[in-house]
């Protein structure tokens, strides 16, 4: 999950309230969240989903509603279903979700995916989100959700590997000033909310201090 900024200006089929899937809501949320599934981070999202973070079975008006429409991949949009709710809002400004979830990747990619609190402060709400992110990057509990979770986890290797390659660069003392600058700007391009999985990204540079060293040298 990150951070995003919702448009202001509501979709005209939103307005008018004749649906919330037509090509204007789609192109907007695409636009708001870096065509990424808000949950698992993934742009793999194909075809595209609308969550509602409120159920909207008993409350009309939040079928409609601009702000309780996001953008989701089929397998997050499925897990989460109305089975979970009063979650994070990550279009709340008052809210860093990078800082209050963690997230760990394992060593091999059929083991578990770690989300955990960063912070021992009593919270429902982010302890239902961080139940929900476990489902979504960990449940494989249908051949379906097996074969999805499969895809994904292979996904955020793809990228973890790009990761630590340039961070090889930067720590190889053979690299060229050139070398290490571009492979500091591809993890800094890692980090940003609009990259896939960048949560993940953000939390391994944080806890490498060999990594942040180098990094802070060409900042």
């Amino acid at each position: 999950m990150f951070n995003a900024v919702r448009s202001h200006q509501v979709p005209t089929s939103l307005a008018q309230k004749r649906a919330y899937n037509q090509p204007d809501v789609i192109n907007a949320l695409m636009n708001d969240f870096h065509k990424k599934c808000y949950l698992c981070e993934s742009i793999n999202i194909k075809p595209f989903e609308i969550d509602h973070l409120v159920p909207h079975e008993n409350i009309p008006s939040k079928k409609y509603e601009w702000q309780n429409l996001f953008l989701a991949c089929r397998r997050c949009n499925g897990i989460k279903s109305d089975k979970h709710t009063d979650i994070i809002d990550c279009c709340n400004a008052s809210v860093n979700v990078a800082d209050e979830i963690r997230y760990t990747l394992p060593s091999a990619p059929d083991q578990k995916i770690l989300i955990s609190k960063n912070t021992e402060i009593p919270d429902a709400t982010l302890d239902n989100t961080i139940r929900l992110l476990d489902d979504c990057y960990n449940l494989a509990n249908t051949k379906n959700r097996e074969v999805s979770r499969s895809q994904l986890i292979e996904e955020m290797f793809t990228e973890y590997t790009i990761l630590l390659q340039n961070r090889c660069i930067l720590m190889d003392r053979h690299s060229s000033e050139f070398e290490k600058s571009q492979a500091t700007e591809k993890i800094k391009a890692m980090t940003h909310d609009s990259f896939p999985f960048s949560a993940f990204w953000k939390w391994y540079v944080k806890f490498d201090g060999n990594l942040k060293q180098e990094l802070a040298k060409y900042t």
